[in-house]
């Protein structure tokens, strides 16, 4: 059962890519503090949510860079739209991510866990219980996780594909049928998605997301 200390701001989910995944020995990264002044942001962005239910499914994610600190909380239940599960055009393989909008502050939040059912296209990227690595290189790679928002400057989206990047995700409930539970805590640092790529600039992300299985897509 995945602990949550709801004292804590807490953490987030999304889907798609297709590399193979491998379960290693334990969490490749921990979300240190950066030196200077950050500017601590509301962490009230539920909106019309009742709050975090610990019996539906739900993510927090605390996010950090060099200039804001900021921790996104929300249910999912009534969000059907933000779980992507199923076969559509990928059959007979099955896919899961989660991906989630928020209005205030604006942010777009995804969670990456690659494909749960594979096939000779799409090999399976996560199996079952364990720490799994973000995989990186190919844009999207599974298992992955993204965030947009302002870093109290430009709208960036950091990313955990890209060369520094480093994190993993710790899969405490897994499943792959309609009703089965995922939970998972995560942790590491993301890249932002630049042109020119600048490595320098980073976010240290750590949280947790549980979900419900929907019924999938694609006839499932």
């Amino acid at each position: 059962m995945l602990r949550i200390a709801l004292s804590f701001s807490v953490l987030a989910l999304a889907c798609g890519g297709a590399t193979d995944g491998a379960p290693t020995t334990g969490p490749t990264d921990t979300v240190a503090a950066e030196a200077g002044a950050v500017e601590t942001l509301s962490t009230d962005v539920t909106g019309t949510d009742t709050g975090i239910q610990a019996g539906g499914s739900y993510y927090e994610v605390q996010i950090k860079t060099t200039k804001i600190q900021q921790t996104y909380k929300r249910t999912l239940d009534e969000k059907s739209q933000s779980v992507a599960f199923g076969s559509t055009h990928i059959a007979p393989a099955v896919s899961l991510a989660v991906e989630d909008t928020l209005v205030t502050p604006f942010a777009i939040i995804g969670f990456n866990f690659g494909f749960v059912v594979g096939s000779s296209d799409h090999p399976i990227t996560i199996t079952g219980e364990g720490v799994w690595d973000w995989a990186q290189g190919k844009t999207n790679a599974p298992p992955g996780f993204k965030i947009l928002l302002k870093d109290g400057g430009p709208q960036r989206t950091y990313v955990s594909w890209l060369q520094g990047a480093k994190g993993s995700y710790v899969i405490e409930r897994w499943g792959k049928e309609e009703g089965d539970v995922v939970e998972a805590s995560f942790n590491g640092t993301l890249v932002a998605d630049v042109t020119p790529f600048d490595p320098t600039l980073t976010a240290t992300v750590k949280g947790v997301l549980r979900v419900i299985l929907p019924k999938p897509a694609g006839g499932q």
